[in-house]
């Protein structure tokens, strides 16, 4: 027996050392294929970054210039894209080279802005020719490039997520939402419904990267959605049941002990929105077609993207930046991800809640929340902001107040409402 348990032991060995190669290789490939997914090179938005200085003045001037001279509303719409995108791919670049210099950060935000004026401009542009739409051949080509264009514009945010601080990364979801509201306005206006699912399906074929980079067109079709008119959703929803079977398709192709773990581990690596996150995880968990192996993941990192919206929120020094992201969180519209992160509303909304009144993936989850329920400092000025706008703030402090006077006398009540024990 002990002989043999001496030849068993080489043998566990091997198997474990193996087992935990398997892992890490399959958690560093995956943070490659996020690298992969997440970068965005000026090449792949057909832009050039200008060189700083006078050439960089220059360009703008010539920019300027040939905006000025452009009449025709189509390339005029495809030089303002043009031009928001030599803005991201600027404002990554300063970025990138060094995100801890202050010069870099002030060109970052510089670019930001004018990535978001020239998507706004573009929104506008698009009003005025979407009478003639259906007569106008170059808006099919416009409409292509601006789709494919969105989709690499949300990786490249994506991929600036990852270096920025959390208030920083709060102001980047209005260059999230001004982009992808501007491809909306775009399909809504400009494109037939019928003719939706077709554009959307081969742009999204199109896109190259990992073989999870589903995941990301998934989160892009997921913010698009509340973007649509009624009509076009069920396109929409063609695109998403298409984007699905690629990814099961590119899943059954890896490896199966390798699988689960290359899912849990791109996610939680990527520097995708957490809560546009959250509700992708939500439509796969309830896509009949979505592969066991996705399924069997989702919760563990839904779990852990509670937290990470958690720590996020609570993070944020600017209050408008917490206001506005329980507000994402209260507009959520899927019933089960709204109970997943109704404990953080309620951290802010109804401190005073029984904490075991919700039920979140994980005990892991939930206690970190209902532990940060209790620390919370700021609950009256938070329902207020949410519940009355940001403009309509009460006067906290006199609440605080009011609140205190009425334990108070809760407390004098009570007291002489208990019977008064005699000596013996």
């Amino acid at each position: 027996m002990n002989k043999l348990l001496k030849l068993s032991l080489p043998i566990i060995a091997l198997v474990l050392l193996f087992a935990a190669t398997s892992l890490v290789y399959a958690q560093e490939a995956t943070t490659s294929d996020v690298a992969l997914d997440e970068t965005v090179t000026p090449s792949d938005l057909n832009v050039t970054v200008p060189q700083s200085g006078l050439a960089s003045l220059f360009h703008n001037f010539t920019n300027g210039l040939q905006t000025l001279l452009t009449f025709n509303p189509v390339a005029k719409a495809e030089l303002q894209l043009k031009q928001a995108n030599e803005a991201l791919a600027t404002a990554q670049q300063a970025l990138q080279n060094n995100p801890d210099d202050v010069k870099s950060k002030a060109k970052y935000e510089a670019y930001m802005e004018k990535f978001q004026n020239k998507m706004e401009k573009l929104q506008q542009k698009i009003d005025t020719f979407k009478d003639k739409a259906e007569t106008n051949p170059k808006i099919d080509q416009f409409l292509n490039q601006l789709t494919d264009n969105s989709l690499k514009q949300q990786r490249l945010m994506d991929h600036l997520s990852g270096l920025l601080t959390d208030e920083q990364r709060a102001n980047l979801l209005d260059k999230r939402e001004t982009a992808i509201k501007t491809l909306g306005e775009a399909l809504k206006n400009l494109d037939d419904s019928g003719n939706l699912p077709t554009r959307l399906d081969n742009i999204i074929n199109q896109q190259t990267g990992s073989p999870l980079i589903h995941l990301k067109n998934l989160e892009v079709l997921q913010n698009l959605k509340e973007k649509l008119p009624e009509e076009a959703l069920q396109g929409l929803q063609n695109a998403e049941e298409n984007a699905v079977k690629r990814l099961n398709a590119a899943i059954q192709n890896m490896n199966v002990s390798d699988r689960q773990e290359k899912i849990q581990a791109y996610i939680t690596n990527s520097n995708s929105d957490p809560i546009a996150t959250m509700e992708t995880l939500q439509k796969l968990a309830e896509d009949p077609t979505t592969l066991q192996e996705i399924k069997a993941a989702i919760p563990g990192i839904q779990s852990m993207k509670v937290e990470q919206i958690d720590s996020m929120i609570n993070a944020f020094k600017n209050d408008e930046h917490k206001v506005r992201n329980l507000e994402r969180i209260r507009q959520i519209e899927d019933p089960q991800t709204k109970t997943l992160l109704r404990q953080i509303e309620q951290k802010y909304n109804n401190p005073d809640a029984p904490v075991n009144s919700v039920n979140t993936p994980r005990d892991a989850a939930k206690n970190a929340i209902q532990q940060g329920i209790k620390n919370n400092t700021k609950p009256v000025k938070m329902q207020e902001k949410v519940e009355g706008g940001v403009d309509k703030v009460k006067d906290v402090k006199q609440n605080a107040i009011n609140n205190q006077q009425k334990e108070n006398q809760l407390r004098k009540e009570n007291q002489a409402n208990q019977p008064i024990e005699t000596a013996q």
